[in-house]
């Protein structure tokens, strides 16, 4: 008697036992997902006149630039939204929302920035908040796709 087919029912039952377990939970969104709702945010930000002189200062651009500050800026845009719900801030906050979860937990350390209750300097220092989130999200989509 032959030993094959119990060694094929012993790799079948084994190669079962060994595959992972499917992930559960909040769905991974593809980059071109990402590019959306950032082109979103931008749509309604130029609806508005352009920006006068609202340009971040220096300090400001390093920590809008800084990857280690993503998440607490993204929070500190979150709260200024709620000052800004006539002029869309509304959706702007639902958009900024679905990166959250994408985001590394920051150290206690890091700073974020201030903004100010004033559009325009929401404006302005969102753009370039926008641009580095942008690229942050596209490096981490080909590192774990």
């Amino acid at each position: 008697m032959s030993s094959l087919p119990t060694l094929h029912l012993l790799l079948l039952l084994l190669s079962l036992e060994l595959q992972a377990p499917k992930a559960q939970g909040m769905p991974v969104t593809a980059p071109q997902h990402y590019s959306v709702m950032i082109n979103e945010i931008k749509e309604i930000l130029q609806k508005s006149p352009p920006l006068n002189s609202a340009t971040p200062s220096d300090t400001e651009k390093t920590i809008l630039r800084d990857r280690a500050s993503l998440k607490p800026n993204l929070d500190a845009f979150l709260k200024a939204t709620e000052n800004f719900k006539e002029k869309g801030g509304s959706s702007i906050s639902k958009n900024l929302r679905k990166f959250h979860p994408c985001l590394p937990k920051a150290k206690p350390q890091t700073a974020s920035i201030v903004i100010q209750n004033d559009w325009e300097d929401f404006r302005g220092k969102l753009y370039p908040y926008l641009e580095t989130l942008k690229a942050f999200l596209m490096i981490k989509s080909v590192w774990f796709s």
